[in-house]
């Protein structure tokens, strides 16, 4: 059952559909806690005539001194559309980030979107913006690293973050290990939308995105002729993110021998394999044995390989499914 919080706290969302449109400065009664006032997104601004529709859910989010509206509407040819909290229509769309096109090395793009905290039930708008490898400051075009300085052949989180008070909205990343960013003064509220590996020349790897599909622009040559003892579960470190669960994919070569090789997630337990019963299978004696895989890693970046025989395989990392996203 639905049990009422005890007091309005900052962050808190409510979603309803009114009995009648508002007809200009308005307040509201949320669960009995006292009449509190509803401002426009800026959080000072009155309502106006018909901010609030009987015609669709009015969303309200409350920063700690008035409820902030949410959404605004508008209509034509009696179609309703909500506009975001920038004023631009996202629909729901997704974040999306990728390598610069005038600096792909050292600038990361992250696209218009909603972005949407699950820690404290918060949806917000991002407005595209760019952001280097120095030190986070506020704004487009300028660093995005939360902390320290950034490091070579190193994974990083990327996120969306919302200053409730400003009505601000900035992206920032953390390491990889990293469960949340180390947020700005004034912001309180984040949500993750990928990662990026930064090489050995504290360069940004080049990938693409598609959806939640990250595909490296090179695959990352992970394995090279390296010897797969037969029936023996083998951890494999992978050119995936770290700190999160991916579905990783890529291709497997198999060297001189006879052998089934099964690529597959750390969750798993095979330690004997009998015939071609894997997932993923390759055998040759000639170099020319190949096939694809993919499997769900562990936090570590790692899966698990095995096969029937001793053999030498050598395997590529294409990319990755996120999973969080």
């Amino acid at each position: 059952p639905f049990v009422a919080p005890s007091a309005l706290t900052n962050g808190m969302t409510i979603k309803f559909r009114a009995a009648n449109s508002n007809t200009g400065a308005s307040t509201i009664n949320a669960f009995g806690l006292g009449s509190v006032a509803i401002k426009q997104a800026d959080g000072a601004t009155a309502l106006t005539s018909g901010s609030i529709s009987t015609a669709m859910d009015t969303t309200l989010r409350y920063d700690g001194t008035v409820w902030r509206l949410n959404s605004t509407v508008g209509s034509f040819n009696n179609l309703t559309v909500t506009t975001s909290l920038s004023g631009s229509l996202f629909a729901g769309k997704k974040i999306i980030i990728s390598n610069d096109s005038t600096s792909p090395n050292t600038v990361l793009d992250f696209s218009a979107g909603t972005a949407y905290d699950t820690t404290n039930n918060i949806s917000f708008t991002l407005s595209a913006i760019t952001k280097s490898l120095s030190a986070w400051t506020a704004g487009s075009g300028n660093g995005g690293l939360d902390t320290g300085t950034i490091a070579a052949s190193t994974w990083y989180k990327c996120f969306a973050i919302y200053n409730p008070t400003t009505n601000t909205s900035d992206a920032i990343f953390t390491l990889g290990s990293n469960a949340a960013p180390t947020l700005p003064s004034g912001y309180v509220n984040y949500a993750y939308v990928g990662s990026i590996y930064t090489n050995s020349s504290t360069h940004i790897s080049l990938f693409s995105q598609v959806k939640n599909i990250f595909t490296w622009q090179v695959s990352s040559e992970d394995l090279n002729n390296v010897t797969q003892n037969a029936n023996t579960e083998t951890l494999r470190t992978l050119m995936v993110p770290l700190g999160i669960s991916v579905q990783a994919f890529g291709n497997i070569f198999a060297g001189s021998g006879s052998s089934v090789i099964k690529i597959y997630s750390p969750s798993q337990s095979m330690s004997t394999l009998s015939g071609p019963n894997g997932q993923v299978s390759a055998s040759s004696g000639q170099w020319n044995g190949t096939a694809s895989w993919q499997a769900v890693t562990n936090t570590s970046s790692q899966v698990k390989s095995n096969g029937t025989g001793t053999i030498g395989i050598t395997l590529y990392t294409d990319g990755w499914v996120d999973l969080s996203l």
